[in-house]
């Protein structure tokens, strides 16, 4: 029971950082996973909804997206051009490219998930490195050194002490 309240707040802090790490690997994925089918597939931007019009749309992209469209400089498709989109069967290639987005969609990846989840793993695992260099029991104690022991596969040193008997010189 010591050892479980001793090592939960260690274990809880190695289970957030693996999460976190986790949680940005996921994203990473994602992203070079974008890319990669980006280069063999002929990705297109087409968009359509039953309650949203364009202008609609238009503002709501250059809100979600805006931190992507100033740090990469990407031009979002003014209206006529999101209007254009609506329906992309009569555009060419270039004109409903998804590459532009997938930029958007990657750099928003990295500044919503990716930074913030490395920074939150380094963050706990800096604290359960902290916490494991002062864990609150005493591994120096008989029954933590035998596990020890055990676990690093050593032998078991014994100390025989004759007790009223006299042994012969070998």
């Amino acid at each position: 029971l010591a050892w479980t309240r001793a090592s939960l707040p260690l274990a809880t802090a190695r289970l957030v950082t693996l999460l976190h790490a986790a949680s940005a690997a996921v994203a990473v994925a994602l992203i070079i996973g974008m890319y990669v089918r980006g280069l063999v597939f002929d990705y297109r931007v087409e968009w359509g909804s039953t309650f949203l019009n364009t202008e609609h749309v238009h503002t709501l992209l250059s809100c979600l997206l805006a931190p992507a469209l100033w740090l990469s400089g990407i031009p979002l498709p003014d209206v006529a051009q999101m209007e254009a989109l609506r329906d992309a069967a009569g555009l060419d290639r270039a004109q409903a490219s998804a590459a532009p987005w997938i930029h958007l969609y990657a750099i928003m990846l990295f500044i919503t998930v990716v930074l913030p989840r490395t920074v939150l793993a380094c963050w706990n695992g800096w604290r359960a490195h902290r916490m494991s260099a002062r864990f609150p029991l005493s591994l120096d104690e008989p029954y933590y050194r035998n596990l020890l022991r055990i676990q690093r596969g050593e032998s078991t040193q014994i100390c025989v002490l004759p007790y009223a008997q006299f042994l012969a010189a070998s």
